[in-house]
């Protein structure tokens, strides 16, 4: 039988790379991921990543003979795992920017005639919750976790693409390297069938913060292990940038931060069209996550394929828990009508 993996999301970055690194603020990378995200590289089981990023993607013998009646009666499994894989990477670590250098000192008393004694202003700095909420839902995002930072995470969908059949995913991923020094590599694996537990995949992600805000991301997701191993096609290779805008110095102000995400990538994150029709090209996704509360983004993202609107939320301020409910496929597009994604994941460090 022909192996066809449509989904709404693009790569395994958001359950847990979404997760990604949770901890404290200085993390190399963001949001408690997915990716991701994650993505739960942000964030269900991404599933970005809890963060912390899968998507659609034809991955057996020539797509060209599938036709659309074939997908929607015999992939409806291959669907489903395809849809919640990006929920295992929801949950990133916090976007903070890099230490500064040395220390600085003041002169307090006059160095010259005539000048006044230096009196400095002390002001009382507020302190928020430790951990953030994700920036992309499906997409993978420049950010990932590095050594000492690894995520958990669930996903749940009411139902798959073209199916009345609800379905759920289990994730994880763990953080090596250094992202801030020289590279981080954000390693994820997610059970795609909970109903079986008999289809898992691997992701991989290289990233790096770069000057400015900027994080950079390249990687692969859909990387099949068992059976589906041997349907080659069903590796996403992507490439990803985020830029970090802070709008507001007050990180407890609402509206505080934006994020911006682009990227492109090949195998699930092609159109759907392309996905049947097996036309090897490239698809372009991206996001728009905005820090609207301390504890909460709201995010819209084109995953490739179809639109998805969802909110990323820490409901409690010491605890790297994220919860990510996602409405989806908004657009037709894709798929047969807008469907709704849960996910939820928990981030820690060792």
């Amino acid at each position: 039988m022909n192996r066809l993996l449509l989904s709404n999301g693009v790569g395994i970055a958001v359950l847990l790379a979404g997760m990604g690194s949770t901890s404290v603020q200085a993390q190399d990378t963001l949001p408690i991921q997915s990716d991701a995200s994650s993505r739960l590289d942000s964030p269900l089981v991404s599933t970005k990543s809890v963060t912390p990023d899968q998507e659609p993607g034809c991955f057996s013998t020539p797509c060209s003979t599938i036709s659309l009646q074939q997908y929607q009666t015999e992939q409806s499994a291959s669907i489903q795992a395809a849809d919640l894989q990006p929920l295992a990477q929801l949950l990133v670590p916090n976007p903070s920017p890099p230490p500064a250098e040395g220390t600085p000192s003041l002169q307090f008393e006059p160095s010259a005639p005539g000048q006044k004694p230096f009196q400095p202003t002390i002001y009382k700095q507020s302190r928020g919750s430790r951990y953030a909420p994700g920036v992309t839902l499906f997409a993978p995002s420049g950010y990932g976790k590095s050594w000492g930072n690894a995520s958990v995470g669930v996903g749940f969908q009411s139902r798959t693409r073209f199916t009345d059949t609800a379905d759920g995913a289990l994730g994880g991923s763990v953080g090596f390297g250094d992202a801030r020094r020289a590279v981080g590599l954000d390693v994820g694996l997610t059970v795609l069938d909970v109903s079986a537990f008999d289809r898992a995949a691997v992701s991989l992600k290289l990233h790096r913060l770069l000057p400015e805000d900027f994080a950079l991301a390249v990687g692969v997701s859909g990387i099949y292990l068992g059976e589906d191993g041997d349907q080659g096609e069903t590796i996403s290779p992507y490439g990803t940038v985020t830029k970090r805008i802070v709008l507001n110095e007050d990180d407890t102000a609402p509206f505080n931060q934006l994020f911006l995400t682009l990227g492109a990538g090949g195998g699930n994150f092609r159109s759907e069209s392309d996905v049947i029709n097996g036309t090897g090209s490239a698809g372009v996704f991206g996001s728009v996550a905005v820090r609207v509360l301390q504890p909460v983004s709201v995010i819209t993202e084109w995953s490739g394929q179809d639109l998805s609107v969802g909110v990323s939320i820490i409901p409690f301020k010491n605890l790297p828990l994220v919860i990510t409910p996602i409405a989806t496929d908004l657009t037709g597009n894709a798929g047969d009508g807008a469907r709704f994604v849960l996910g939820i994941g928990y981030g820690f460090s060792y």
